[in-house]
């Protein structure tokens, strides 16, 4: 039991607060402050203890509490799941903080810590991916195994924070939540260290308005009406500024929630990016991060519209360096291009001549911490190199130069588990090389040499002739989501082609509520996002699921249909 005496608090020896789910969020001022976040399972809370990491000094409290208790009520659950948070700031750049969640039970007893970013120019490294969220069938493990793997991976390589781009689970209900939450907890590290994530929104968590600010707690500029799904933040000084975005504030692209909005949070979103970008315009590195990609790699995608004709001549205006996108769940780096409508252009962008000291904004992506993979079969004249697995990026920036590394996870990445494949960094070695991996991570090597993707642009990397090449990880092939024509569901099919297939006549009903056909646990859409009665775009008797793919070269397959499809 924790009593407060004073301006003091004194705790029980033994007593132990009753909080779990914890998370560190970069939500502003990074080299100053920390939201702390929990769930609070019982009892009341106090208090946040804190002070330099062993520094066996006297303790700092901070009373100040926020709490969002978020109910998804279009799916799922609607169990309130609590979300409490302080945020202790007047911290001192790059330095280490040990913490304890203090209420009337008393301390959290686990060792836990964090540093703050540094003020001024040096070397730091983070990570950065999104897309987590399960298959939507029954049979989902292979997704929470590489979802884990990537968490376990944080705890091992020690970044200064998780960039994590949107789509964290199907649909972000009550049980999804708390099965995210806590398999975040693998993110820390045997000694005790936490990593904060800066939170982005992705078209899975549309169900609700403000589900990030509710989960996360972010914040966003000053009398913005996007409930604080987008801001900036800035590392070492002017070494290093972040832009994260919402792609779900375009017009006629978010679903559920945002179906019916209007365009002013969007045209809010992009003043404010164009006045940020240029009142940092001396920023040495500028990164774009955000979810649906502004030229999908994957042909079931559909293009950009405002995020492209909007965003895409900011980039170039206020040369931006790297962009950072997620959604189509495989793998890509681009030349650095530029928004052009001239001759030779490709859907909007031609290649710069970095030669000649033109620059471009490279493009990186897009998502796959372990959703269902997709294929690579949109790619560019200035795609650099793609493929198909489930990854993050591993980003390490210096005032000289920013390195781009792609670390998989596949289930043949670790053989027999990451913790005893992967060698975790101690601090003192990443200390000594910030830019350090962990001995032992599976690394996509596309280029001759195997070095990283290296920005600035001087040469051309010399892509292998394999890099492409998607494996077939141990003998299972993951079918995109969507892969064949119905022609009113019953023609077209031949069993001596084809071997045995299951017609199934889904039926009809071109109304705005959604319908749904359920076969052995698996759910497949009809007029899914359909609002309006009798849409001429929705024809009952074709049904048009996309990307096409090839499936003749296998003997045996089983098609999951998935109706979560964007």
């Amino acid at each position: 039991m924790c009593l407060r005496l004073g301006l003091l608090w004194s705790c029980a020896a033994n007593s132990v607060a009753a909080t779990d789910l914890r998370r560190l969020v970069r939500t502003d001022g990074p080299t100053t402050r920390m939201s702390i976040g929990w769930r609070q399972t019982s009892g009341t809370f106090s208090h946040v203890q804190y002070r330099v990491k062993q520094s066996l000094g006297s303790w700092n409290n901070e009373t100040t509490l926020v709490q969002h208790n978020y109910v998804n009520t279009v799916n799922g659950l609607t169990d309130p799941l609590n979300n409490s948070f302080v945020k202790l700031i007047g911290l001192t750049p790059d330095t280490d903080y040990e913490f304890k969640i203090c209420d009337t039970d008393g301390c959290s007893q686990s060792y836990t810590w964090f540093r703050t970013a540094p003020a001024s120019a040096e070397t730091i490294s983070f990570i950065a991916g999104g897309d987590s969220r399960r298959e939507s069938s029954t049979d989902f493990s292979a997704n929470d195994l590489a979802r884990k793997n990537g968490f376990k991976l944080v705890a091992k390589m020690r970044p200064l924070f998780v960039l994590f781009s949107g789509d964290f689970m199907n649909d972000g209900t009550y049980s999804e939540w708390l099965v995210w939450l806590d398999e975040w907890q693998l993110t820390k590290s045997s000694d005790g260290r936490m990593y904060p994530i800066v939170p982005t929104h992705g078209n899975h968590e549309n169900d609700v308005l403000d589900m990030v600010k509710q989960v996360f707690n972010v914040e966003g500029p000053a009398g913005n009406t996007a409930n604080g799904t987008y801001n900036a933040l800035s590392f070492g000084g002017d070494m290093l500024r972040i832009w994260t975005l919402n792609t779900e504030l375009e017009p006629g692209v978010g679903y559920s929630a945002f179906q019916s909005q209007n365009s002013q949070a969007w045209n809010e979103q992009t003043a404010w990016l164009a006045g940020d970008l240029q009142a940092h315009s001396e920023v040495t590195w500028k990164l774009a991060n955000y979810h649906r990609p502004l030229r999908p790699h994957t042909s079931g995608k559909t293009e950009g519209l405002l995020r492209y004709s909007q965003w895409a001549p900011l980039f170039d205006q206020y040369d931006v360096d790297l962009a950072i996108e997620s959604d189509s769940h495989m793998v890509k780096y681009t030349l650095p291009v530029n928004y052009s409508a001239a001759a030779g252009n490709d859907e909007g962008f031609l290649a710069a001549d970095y030669a000649l000291g033109e620059h471009g904004t490279v493009f990186i992506g897009e998502g796959s911490w372990g959703a269902p993979k997709r294929p690579i079969d949109d790619d560019k004249s200035w795609t650099l190199v793609s493929n198909s697995f489930w990854q993050f990026k591993h980003i390490t920036v210096s005032p000289a130069a920013l390195d781009v590394r792609t670390v998989r996870f596949e289930a043949s990445s670790y053989p027999a588990d990451v913790d005893a494949d992967v060698v975790a960094l101690s601090q003192a070695e990443q200390d000594a090389a910030p830019g350090a991996l962990a001995a032992g991570v599976d690394l996509w090597s596309p280029f001759v040499g195997d070095g990283p993707l290296q920005l600035p642009f001087t040469v051309l990397p010399e892509v292998k002739e394999d890099a492409n090449l998607v494996s077939d990880d141990g003998g299972s092939v993951e079918i995109p989501e969507g892969a064949l024509y119905f022609n009113n569901f019953s023609s077209g099919f031949s069993s001596a082609t084809y071997g045995d297939i299951r017609l199934v006549d889904l039926g009809c009903n071109d109304t705005s509520s959604s319908n749904w056909y359920n076969f052995n646990g698996q759910k497949a859409s009809i007029n899914g996002y359909n609002s309006t009665a009798a849409d001429p775009d929705e024809n009952c008797n074709d049904w048009m699921i996309l990307p096409p793919q090839d499936l003749s070269s296998r003997s045996a397959i089983t098609l999951t249909f998935d109706s979560d499809y964007n």
